[in-house]
């Protein structure tokens, strides 16, 4: 569970900074080291994510590294282009119901596919595909 100086849950401001910072140490490649085998065992026991991340499913820019948190430290939802359907909108709303997630971010990027494929090939007609497309051409 992440707590803050006093003892209890962050709030949004405080979740908001400490990603912040762990961008600023992912920008210059100074990342935090951590006992992943502990922090696998302490899991088991529940889940206390601080944030919920909207990002998209590119390879490049997955969340927990762009922010230099661990396991445990978000709940992330990924999709193309950011397009949300039932599932991913459900998803992020266990966690602010339940979770009680005091912080949902959007984590766009540059250079997304799915943007770029919507905008030069708006009618693109590829299986499932499609539906990311047209979810984003609006």
């Amino acid at each position: 569970m992440t707590i803050n100086a006093t003892g209890g849950r962050p709030d949004a401001r405080e979740v908001w900074h400490r990603l912040l910072a762990g961008n600023m140490r992912f920008v210059q490649g100074l990342f935090m080291g951590r006992n992943l085998l502990d922090l696998r065992k302490s899991l088991t026991r529940g889940q206390s994510p601080m944030a919920a991340v909207l990002c998209c499913s590119d390879s490049r820019v997955p969340a927990e590294i762009v922010f230099d948190q661990s396991l445990g430290d978000l709940f992330v939802v990924r999709t193309a282009g950011l397009v949300l359907e039932p599932t991913s909108i459900g998803s992020l709303e266990y966690a602010v119901a339940h979770l009680h997630v005091p912080l949902l971010v959007i984590k766009g990027h540059e250079a997304c596919g799915a943007v770029t494929a919507a905008v030069e090939h708006p009618e693109l007609d590829e299986g499932h595909i499609t539906a990311v497309v047209r979810g984003i051409v609006p």
